[in-house]
């Protein structure tokens, strides 16, 4: 039987919320790897956000509310993350 184009779409939109959701969890794993550690609380402030496609909108996939977070991103000077987090996070994601 074939396939309708809503069906298409729909499995479409699934295997692609499949993909965003490994993405993010991968992403959240490695920005808690690259984050530098003093107390712990930065690190455990990154949380996976994805919770699915709505639509043609994606939510973003993670997120630190750790005051100075941005700070500790910034920071070209910190022995544990001279290359920032962010960045070395997603590279690393993105390599898989």
């Amino acid at each position: 039987m074939a396939k309708t184009q809503a069906g298409i779409k729909k499995e479409l939109y699934a295997e692609i919320s499949k993909d965003l959701s490994t993405f993010s969890r991968d992403l959240v794993a490695n920005l808690r790897a690259t984050t530098p550690i003093d107390t712990g609380r930065a690190r455990q402030g990154w949380v996976n956000t994805f919770r699915g496609m709505n639509g043609r909108k994606i939510a973003p996939l993670a997120k630190n509310t750790v005051p100075y977070i941005g700070v500790l991103d910034s920071d070209k000077t910190s022995r544990q993350a001279p290359n920032g987090i962010v960045e070395v996070a997603l590279r690393k994601t993105t390599r898989k």
